[in-house]
């Protein structure tokens, strides 16, 4: 049994019969109570925000348009003729930042193809079509179902406190309420008590 990934977004959008719980606030009294470990993935995922921030197709560009900037300053270095300055130190230097760009730009594609790699076998893990439903789109389903179950747990926290305050209340009550009754008995009884000497002691005069 699995379900769409991005079907988390929607769980605090199902409302319970009364509109005052969701099927989000549920999930999380469930996993508080349960499978309190389960919540600690909020403690994993603290850069799921800057990821979320991230688009694939602008980092393609990038290191697309890096790589054919260095591939004309390569090129421009190539036809660049030797100057007649012995102080003139441009070539030699451009060369050193070709050479680093070079090797910046490799470490990027590596890493770039390292990261599309991760998130195809992540697409494969949860079952998604890793091209309809972007990284973006992953990411940032995922940031917003860990804010909304931390803001549902904190929800419950409060729901939970509120209970409890009105149940102390009821208790506190209903003792009141108990206390007074057992008083008005007990100042029957008093009375009661009172009325049968007066009526004996009538009797007694009487004889």
């Amino acid at each position: 049994i699995g379900f769409d990934i991005s079907f988390l977004t929607k769980l605090e959008g199902t409302k319970s019969q009364d509109n005052n719980t969701t099927m989000l606030h549920f999930l999380a009294q469930v996993l508080e109570e349960k499978y309190p470990d389960i919540i600690g993935f909020m403690d994993e995922t603290i850069h799921i925000e800057k990821a979320a921030r991230v688009s694939t197709e602008t980092l393609q560009k990038n290191i697309s348009a890096m790589g054919k900037q260095i591939n004309e300053l390569e090129l421009d270095l190539k036809n660049l003729g030797k100057s007649n300055d012995p102080d003139d130190r441009f070539a030699e230097v451009m060369k050193d930042f070709l050479k680093e760009a070079q090797q910046q730009h490799d470490l990027l594609s590596t890493m770039y193809k390292k990261l599309e790699s991760l998130f195809e076998a992540t697409a494969k893990y949860f079952a998604f079509d890793p091209k309809k439903y972007t990284m973006e789109e992953f990411f940032s389903d995922l940031k917003t179902f860990k804010d909304s179950l931390q803001k549902a747990i904190k929800e419950n926290a409060k729901m939970r406190e509120t209970q409890e305050k009105i149940k102390r209340a009821k208790e506190a009550k209903e003792k009141t309420e108990r206390e007074k009754k057992e008083k008005k008995m007990r100042q029957a009884a008093i009375v009661d008590m009172t009325t049968d000497d007066n009526q004996e002691g009538v009797m007694d005069n009487l004889l």
